[in-house]
């Protein structure tokens, strides 16, 4: 062959001639290595665009940051707030011992709660009604709850109508109020993510002190899926991470501040969720059913319900759904005209201090 003759020629040649390709296979290997090393097609043959190419390995992880960033810009607006809300959970548990076993059982405890935040203090009033273990709280005497951090000072009590004068408990006070408590004990974040009920709307999915948005930042894996999928209408973009604490999903709402319209996350033993999880541990959750609200041109999550599969091996589970409304909502308030906004009150005659 002459030296510069080009090796696609040859190989025509070849195939005219009725030449099996395994006996070219050698030629075709070696033109398709030398285009590989040119990055480029060899003198020839056609270039083929794939709709379906090997991305980057930092591409998805960069679509899915900047996807969360705009999942940040919404939400960074429920920073000063007051909201109105109410919620059900239903429960069925068998707890194994070593757990808190008067728990078990299946009931349904009802709430509703006002909390107020201006991006440092914070105020939540609680009420919860319904069949506890050991009473049936009604709805015109509840379980209070009562949190305050006034940017000085933290205070917390409980108001318990089952226990104090004239109740099978007597000694118990009815009213326990603890001053003095370091900010940090709860915190902006354990508020939202731990104390109120909403906070699977609030982003903390699932319940912990730490946002989603947040722990997937930190993810060891993360992507996004090429489609978008519907959720109620919307097209999604679906965003895959696999972190310290578990594997999820989040459907990110372009029509709606791109808010999570539905959440996955599957937690597993050697899984560090608030801590090490235990071998014999599976922990699935969900979020479905959301709904927005747009409120000064910022979309807000109202609505929702979270459900929770919780198995710890040999025969101990965990069944709850959580569907919380937020009834009423008003962002950046003028809390200089609310003197009491984030005062102590409603602390009853013989509170223990």
């Amino acid at each position: 062959m002459t030296p510069n003759k080009s090796p696609m020629k040859r190989i025509a040649r070849l195939l005219g001639k009725q030449v099996s390709l395994l006996a070219i296979a050698p030629i075709l290997f070696a033109v398709c290595r030398v285009a590989g090393a040119a990055g480029e097609p060899a003198r020839g043959m056609v270039e083929v665009q794939h709709t379906n190419q090997v991305k980057a390995p930092n591409a998805g992880r960069e679509q899915a940051l900047k996807l969360l960033d705009q999942y940040e810009a919404t939400r960074s607006q429920l920073r000063s707030f007051i909201f109105k809300g109410n919620g059900s959970t239903v429960w069925d548990a068998h707890y194994t011992p070593g757990m808190n076993q008067s728990l078990s059982g299946h009931r349904t405890i009802y709430s509703s709660e006002e909390l107020r935040m201006d991006g440092d203090r914070y105020k939540l009033c609680k009420n919860y009604w319904g069949p506890w273990p050991s009473t049936n709280y009604p709805e015109s005497d509840p379980l209070r709850r009562f949190i305050l951090w006034d940017g000085t000072n933290s205070c917390s009590y409980i108001a318990d109508p089952s226990a104090g004068p004239g109740t099978p408990r007597p000694r118990a006070s009815r009213y326990l109020l603890y001053s003095g408590i370091p900010a940090e004990r709860l915190g902006v974040n354990g508020i939202m993510g731990m104390a109120c009920k909403a906070y699977f709307l609030l982003g903390y999915i699932p319940l912990g002190k730490t946002r989603i948005d947040a722990n997937f930042r930190q993810a060891g894996s993360i992507s996004v899926r090429e489609k978008t999928e519907m959720v109620d209408g919307a097209a999604c973009y679906v965003i895959d991470a696999v972190t310290k604490s578990g594997r999820g999903s989040i459907w990110l709402d372009p029509q709606h501040g791109y808010l999570i319209a539905k959440a996955e996350y599957h937690v597993k033993t050697g899984d560090f969720y608030n801590e090490r999880i235990k071998t014999g541990t599976v922990m699935d959750f969900k979020l479905y059913d959301v709904r927005f609200k747009k409120v000064n041109d910022t979309w807000v999550t109202v609505a929702g319900t979270e459900e929770s599969n919780n198995v710890w091996l040999p025969d101990g589970y965990e069944h709850y759904k959580e569907s919380y409304v937020i009834s009423e909502i008003t962002l950046q308030p003028d809390f200089s005209t609310m003197p009491n906004a984030f005062a102590l009150e409603d602390v009853h005659e013989g509170a223990k201090v």
